[in-house]
């Protein structure tokens, strides 16, 4: 349950009259605040909160009669700390102090309620890691066993130095698992909507909800002195900051993809490997997790082909009906590309073999 402000109002005018009562000084807190409310209602012209504010004392003189007489009959009392402090929080408010005390008993009564429920029946649990979880009673009793353990240790032996528990590595994986878990979060909402085939290389998204999409230089990159990792509107801005930042270090972008920029990137057109000069074209899934090969329908061979070949291969599937027929699966792309490597292989064997008979 959440905070309720009678409770707090009571646990604070308890805490009042406890160090009045440590001082020796309890009645001249309850007459002050009783002169105080009098006056209050007096600049107000409010007759009925001025005879309030009486009947406070009274019914509360009452109470302590009482409690002497009980005390001398040899009646056991739990004493008058929390009708004291009813008082002081209705002088304060201008109120009746027996209406203060029946709306705290029936938060006191609905919390008590709510403890036999949440102990009778699985409920929701708050973890310091991760969303809730559900929990029986007896789980929850251990776990608070568990928290008043801690205290305890906490108030006899202070802070627990890393070298004698394992318990930070515990809470280090947690943290660990949170903050990757925010990042991927922070990750996928910049890259929503945002195909990650257009992006230019040396550029990553940032979501921004009140500056909306932004672009960054990815941290891959050094900037040189003076100069700082700005936010860019627009990816090609960003481009240019990382490819000034690369001209002044003298440190050249990757080939390949330098080439790409070059010819201004074609979609779904990836390039075979940093050694050659070949291309597949691809269409990527990111739903379910499956890429798939485009290859003229009836025709064998290898995948791979120059640039031009490549381009010409997507132009005719894009005007094609994009059946099944053009699609080959990546494992009969791998499939190949074993066999072109033992094929690879066993050529340099063979050409081994000549030169050592020769």
């Amino acid at each position: 349950m959440g905070r309720q402000p009678l409770l707090l109002r009571r646990h604070r005018a308890s805490r009042r009259l406890d160090l009045a009562k440590r001082d020796g000084n309890e009645d001249d807190v309850l007459g002050r605040e009783t002169h105080a409310a009098i006056e209050r209602a007096r600049d107000d012209g409010d007759l009925l909160r001025q005879s309030t504010a009486v009947s406070n004392m009274g019914s509360l003189m009452g109470a302590l009669a009482a409690e002497r007489d009980d005390i001398a009959a040899g009646v056991p009392t739990g004493g008058t700390l929390d009708a004291e402090a009813y008082v002081l929080v209705a002088q304060r408010q201008g109120a009746c102090a027996i209406a203060v005390q029946d709306a705290t008993v029936a938060v006191d009564e609905a919390r008590a309620a709510y403890e036999q429920h949440i102990l009778a029946n699985p409920t929701r649990y708050a973890q310091k890691y991760g969303p809730p979880k559900m929990i029986t009673g007896d789980e929850r009793l251990t776990l608070r066993a568990q928290g008043a353990a801690r205290q305890a240790r906490y108030k006899e032996q202070g802070p627990v130095r890393v070298e004698d528990t394992n318990e930070h590595m515990e809470l280090l994986g947690k943290m660990q698992a949170k903050h990757l878990a925010d990042g991927r979060k922070r990750e996928s909402l910049a890259r929503q909507g945002i195909d990650s085939a257009t992006l230019l290389p040396d550029v990553v998204p940032v979501h921004r909800v009140d500056l909306g999409q932004l672009f960054r230089v990815d941290y891959s990159v050094e900037a040189p002195p003076d100069e700082e990792r700005t936010l860019w509107p627009t990816q090609e801005e960003a481009h240019d900051q990382a490819t000034r930042w690369r001209e002044i270090l003298g440190r050249p972008r990757h080939a390949v993809r330098a080439a790409k920029a070059a010819r201004g990137g074609v979609l779904n057109v990836q390039v075979h490997s940093n050694d050659d000069d070949l291309f597949c074209v691809q269409y990527k899934n990111k739903y379910r997790g499956k890429s798939r090969y485009v290859r003229e329908p009836g025709t064998g061979g290898s995948y791979y082909y120059d640039w031009d070949a490549a381009l010409q291969l997507k132009a005719d599937y894009e005007k094609s009906n994009k059946d099944a027929s053009w699609f080959v699966s990546a494992a009969e792309v791998r499939a190949v590309g074993k066999a072109n490597q033992e094929a690879g292989r066993a050529k340099g064997r063979a050409s081994q073999k000549r030169k050592r008979e020769t």
